[in-house]
């Protein structure tokens, strides 16, 4: 008895769907032990278009909201590029958008940390690498910018939950200096 081709899609798919979560899971690890150790940050936030600072979202706005919340969560911020050692990162929030002619946009926003990393063939190569992203589209129209600001909290919220996870102490513990 040959099983149905409905039955092999479906174990193709469960398959997929299994091989996916696990990838994504190892992934995730990787990302979240990139973390460990990580001094400070400098941020770089590309500006929004102008149209959309017209529209009342500016880059000023977003570095002041994305600071606030790192200073809350105890995250060193560098103040300038020159200051970044090994153990520091540049977080980049990168916001791609387009407006429509009823006045929505189409937007992308990305959250990645960057940090120096070597080459694991020639360990002697530094480069700048991608350790951690997270990212979300959404549409919104020029009245609900705010809702947009809210998508980018939660993108450094959820940066900042990933760091700590892997940062610190457990309850009781002190880390050591």
């Amino acid at each position: 008895m040959q099983p149905s081709r409905a039955t092999l899609i479906a174990i193709m798919i469960i398959t997929l769907c299994a091989v996916t979560g696990a990838a994504w899971a190892a992934r995730a690890n990787i990302e979240l032990n990139s973390l460990r150790g990580l001094g400070g940050v400098y941020l770089i936030v590309q500006a929004p278009s102008d149209e959309m600072a017209a529209d009342g979202l500016s880059k000023d706005m977003i570095k002041a909201g994305v600071n606030k919340q790192f200073e809350k969560a105890g995250i060193k911020l560098l103040s300038d590029a020159k200051d970044l050692k090994d153990n520091d990162a540049i977080f980049l929030i990168a916001l791609s958008s387009v407006k429509s002619k009823t006045g929505a946009y189409a937007c992308s926003v990305d959250a990645q940390l960057i940090q120096i990393t070597s080459l694991a063939r020639d360990p002697k190569v530094m480069v700048p690498a991608t350790t951690w992203t997270n990212g979300v589209v959404a549409i919104v129209d020029k009245d609900s910018l705010t809702k947009l600001r809210e998508k980018i909290t939660s993108l450094v919220d959820e940066f900042i939950k990933d760091y700590q996870s892997v940062n610190l102490p457990i309850s009781g513990e002190t880390k050591s200096t």
